[in-house]
């Protein structure tokens, strides 16, 4: 079987940094996909970039928590269950899933997509910023059949594995105080839910979060070439937050250098070539589908 590669630049409309990856990203081929934070305040500025290259795959990244320090941003729907004491959505995933009511997250997951298409756009997925559409945070699980159920009546493939790693079972069984075997049906059952709506799903969702302690980018380069060489048969999607380096980012986050290296990785036709010559091809989100034979 082949190996194929997503690679989605999540974070778009957060700021002008991560915009101007985006752009550069899109035009160069580094990314097959990128998904806008539509409650952001740089979205109107990430949607107008995703109008200039039409045949892209470019997406709604779910978006229910604010995690910075100081550059926060609230709902579309205003609605009061996702609303901390700042008036903010909650910085942690397990403050947001804890607080969330089905009905609200449903209005507001439907707020952001709708947003999208005001702009003008024709999303091709969604995925979930911080996981919340998932509730493997704190195991409310009817968020992920919530969002299931929305990627299919809007026509969107979804960023959600249909294959589990046994230790990652295992780990959310540890977390959630849930049995491995329960959890393990239930993940079988969404994505057998999610081929029979037509809704499709990544066959593996595989982050790299240890490189960032990479001491260079060398060092970062080196494990993220190494990292994907080892990616399984099928399709694989990796989520990056590509941003330009600068005054804006550093303010937001005092993370900042594995965003940069990864807009510098991917922005490199030499790293590319060295995927593809691992036999991986690139697949972009809307050819998704075809793929999988759906």
């Amino acid at each position: 079987m082949s190996r194929y590669l997503m690679v989605n630049a999540d974070d778009c409309g957060m700021c002008h940094a991560a915009n101007a990856a985006m752009r550069a990203l899109l035009e160069c081929g580094g990314v097959t996909s990128a998904t806008i934070m539509y409650c952001c305040p740089w979205a109107v500025e990430a949607a107008n970039i995703a109008k200039v290259y039409p045949d892209r795959s470019v997406g709604v990244h779910l978006t229910t928590t604010a995690e910075w320090e100081s550059y926060r941003w609230g709902s579309l729907t205003g609605a009061a269950c996702f609303r901390d004491g700042e008036g903010y959505f909650y910085r942690s995933s397990q403050d947001a899933e804890r607080h969330a009511e089905l009905s609200a997250v449903e209005a507001e997951f439907r707020a952001q997509i709708e947003r999208a298409k005001a702009y003008g756009l024709a999303p091709t997925h969604m995925d979930s910023h911080m996981g919340t559409a998932y509730g493997v945070a704190s195991g409310k699980l009817e968020l992920l059949e919530l969002s299931v159920r929305l990627a299919a009546e809007y026509g969107l493939s979804f960023r959600f594995p249909s294959k589990h790693p046994e230790a990652e079972i295992r780990a959310y069984a540890e977390r959630l105080k849930r049995p491995a075997d329960e959890l393990r049906r239930f993940f079988e059952k969404i994505a057998s839910d999610a081929r029979a709506l037509h809704v499709a799903l990544p066959d593996h969702l595989i982050a790299h979060g240890h490189l960032a302690q990479a001491k260079d980018y060398g060092e970062f380069r080196e494990g993220l070439l190494a990292h994907i060489g080892r990616f399984p048969e099928g399709v694989t999607e990796i989520y990056i937050h590509p941003s330009e380096d600068g005054a804006e980012l550093r303010a937001i986050t005092p993370l900042y250098l594995p965003r940069v290296w990864e807009y510098r990785f991917f922005a490199d036709e030499e790293n590319r070539r060295a995927i593809r010559e691992m036999g991986i091809e690139f697949l972009p989100y809307r050819e998704l589908c075809g793929v999988l034979g759906l």
